[in-house]
This record gives C-alpha cells, sequence and structure tokens, in this order.
C-alpha cells in the first residue's frame, strides 16, 4: 500500500492483542502506519505470523484461525507498544481521538477492513490503547 499520505509509525515488529469471539491472541505486527481521513486510517500487518517454520506455535496457531474467518468476529484492537501509541498520538493529536469512527485495515491473508472507535489511555495504567470495532 504505497501512497505518500500514509506515515509510517513502526516497520518493525511490535506485540498487539486481538479479541474475538470467545477468544483472545497476541500476535506480532508489523508496518504499522496512519492515513489522516477523514476518516483516520490505521493499517498494520499480521502477516509475519504466518510466516513461520515453528507451526505449533501459538501465534501461527491464533493467526491462522484468525485468517480462516475468525477476523471477522475481531471485537478489539490493542496496542501495546509506547513507542507506538506515542508516535500514534503525535500524529493525531487529542482532538484527532473525537474524529470517529476510524478505519482499521488489518493486513492477514488478505485485507481486513473495519470501523473502530479508539478509547484513549487511561495513563495511570500500562501504556496501551484500544480500538473496538463498530458493528452495524
Amino acid at each position: 500500500m504505497a501512497d505518500e499520505h500514509w506515515q509510517s509509525i513502526r516497520k518493525t515488529t511490535t506485540q498487539v492483542h486481538l479479541e474475538y469471539g470467545p477468544a483472545h491472541a497476541t500476535l506480532f505486527a508489523t508496518d504499522i502506519r496512519l492515513r489522516r481521513g477523514p476518516p483516520l486510517t490505521l493499517a498494520l500487518s499480521l502477516q509475519s505470523n504466518l510466516r513461520t517454520c515453528h507451526k505449533g506455535v501459538g501465534t501461527y496457531i491464533d493467526a491462522k484461525a484468525l485468517a480462516e474467518g475468525n477476523i471477522d468476529s475481531l471485537d478489539r484492537l490493542q496496542l501495546l507498544d509506547s513507542a507506538v501509541i506515542s508516535r500514534l498520538l503525535d500524529l493525531v493529536g487529542d482532538s484527532g481521538f473525537l474524529t470517529v469512527p476510524w478505519h482499521l485495515v488489518l493486513d492477514l491473508d488478505g485485507t481486513h477492513e473495519f470501523m473502530v472507535q479508539p478509547q484513549l489511555p487511561d495513563i495511570t495504567a500500562a501504556p496501551s490503547l484500544f480500538f473496538s470495532v463498530l458493528r452495524e
């Protein structure tokens, strides 16, 4: 998705947490990018979780389950990396969180798109930023 309107947040691997249906997974994300809207669009790749020689590890098993259809039941994405969160907040600014919904694009054996509601981080808790999927 090469486009001059995308701003890179992080190219290298970081962890994200996903909640879907009755399950959850912590996977590795790469190529995290932001495009100013409207709507604001956050994109990231989960593809690296499917590229492993060790098919018995949890990240591969969870990513495979998501790629085979469970991604449709995604409820929430959580960013865990304080550097990613800080960069995102710097790029968007406080007013950007008021612009809802956001567009979330996940690359995992294809492109999956969601409209999400960001939740401002609790500065007293461990750094994390949540995006809840909006259902029609």
